[in-house]
C-alpha cells in the first residue's frame, strides 16, 4: 500500500526512473506499468512550465519516456510475452513514433537501438528509416524489410506468413492443422516475386500463381490483405 501510494505520489520522471531500474533488473512487466504510469499522468503535458525551455525539456522527458517503453515491449516481445501486456507490434512503433514526434533528436536512437529489433519488420519502424509504401519509388526496398501475415483464423492466429528477399525470391508458410486440431509443421513453398508500378506477381516454385496489388496498409494477393502485424491475441 505504501509503495502503491509513493507511486500515486511520483512526478513522471520519478516513475521513469523507477521504471529504468526495474528494465536494469529485468522485471520487464514492473518496468512497463512505471512507463505506462508516467504517460498518463500528464497526457497533455499540461504541466510543462511556461518558458520555452521548460516545454523543450517536458517534451524530452516524454519522448524519452515513449522510446523506453517501446524498447521494453519490444523485449517482452522477443521473449513470446505479446499478450499480457498488449505488446502488439503496431503499439511499439506507435510509442516510437511518439517519441521522435515529441523529440526529433531521437529519430538516430530509435532506429538504432538493439532493444528494438522485434519490431525492425514493421511498415512503421521502416517509415523511420525513410521509407514509405505510399511512394511507389521505395516498394521494391520496402517489401523485403517488413513481415507479412494474413488475417487471423479463430484460436491458430493468421494462418499465412510472407517473406521477401531482395534477390526476388519469396516464401510462404502456411500452418497445418491435424484432424485432431493440432498444429503441425507448416507447409513451405517458395518462389519469384515481380513488381510492376504497385501490382504484384508471384510466380510459385509448384507452377501457381498469384496477383494482387499494394495499398497503404499492406497488399491484397488473391483476395487475401496481409498486413505487417499478425493476428495473436483476439482470438
Amino acid at each position: 500500500m505504501i509503495l502503491l501510494m509513493l507511486l500515486l505520489a511520483a512526478s513522471p520522471r520519478e516513475l521513469n526512473d523507477a521504471g529504468m531500474k526495474s528494465y536494469r533488473a529485468r522485471d520487464y512487466a514492473k518496468a512497463v506499468e512505471h512507463f505506462q504510469k508516467a504517460l498518463e499522468l500528464d497526457p497533455e503535458d499540461k504541466e510543462a512550465g511556461p518558458s520555452v525551455k521548460e516545454q523543450v525539456e517536458r517534451a524530452r522527458l516524454r519522448a524519452l519516456i515513449h522510446h523506453n517503453l517501446a524498447c521494453v515491449q519490444s523485449l517482452m516481445r522477443a521473449k513470446g510475452e505479446v499478450c499480457s501486456t498488449d505488446n502488439y507490434r503496431s503499439a511499439i512503433v506507435e510509442h516510437l513514433r511518439q517519441s521522435v514526434r515529441f523529440d526529433p533528436s531521437r529519430l538516430d536512437r530509435a532506429v538504432n537501438d538493439p532493444d528494438l529489433a522485434a519490431v525492425r519488420d514493421t511498415l512503421g519502424f521502416q517509415s523511420l528509416k525513410g521509407l514509405s509504401i505510399s511512394r511507389d519509388a521505395d516498394l521494391a526496398a520496402l517489401l523485403p524489410r517488413v513481415h507479412w501475415w494474413s488475417p487471423g483464423v479463430g484460436v491458430y492466429g493468421s494462418t499465412n506468413e510472407l517473406t521477401f528477399k531482395a534477390d526476388g525470391t519469396v516464401e510462404s508458410k502456411t500452418k497445418v492443422v491435424s484432424e485432431e486440431g493440432k498444429l503441425l509443421a507448416p507447409k513451405v513453398v517458395t518462389g519469384r516475386w515481380k513488381l510492376d508500378g504497385r501490382k504484384l506477381s508471384i510466380d510459385w516454385r509448384d507452377g501457381k500463381k498469384a496477383g494482387g496489388a499494394i495499398n497503404d496498409r499492406g497488399f491484397d494477393l488473391d483476395g487475401t490483405a496481409y498486413s505487417d502485424s499478425p493476428s495473436e491475441c483476439d482470438a
